[in-house]
């Protein structure tokens, strides 16, 4: 009976090693995806930015203290009062 619980235990244990490992490897592998840093070089507004939102035509827009501003992706068109 003894011998029986021990083998229960070792291969619980075993699996629980194994299932470890698993997991870490798929948190290793997992895929980093490119971050890109947008500033006023690349025609924001202003630097800081307020809010972040998209629209239903995948349009991203910035809201920024110097206006606002729509990405497409490529470029930004800034919406500002004109002063």
């Amino acid at each position: 009976m003894l011998s029986r619980l021990f083998k229960w235990r070792k291969s619980g244990f075993i699996f629980a090693v194994f299932l470890l490992l698993g997991i870490s490897f798929a948190i290793v592998r997992a895929e980093r995806l490119p971050i890109k840093h947008l500033t006023i070089a690349d025609g924001l507004p202003q630097n800081s930015i307020n809010k972040i939102t998209q629209d239903a035509s995948g349009f991203f827009w910035f809201c920024t203290g110097g206006g606002l501003a729509r990405f497409d992706g490529y470029d930004f068109t800034n919406f500002t009062t004109g002063e």
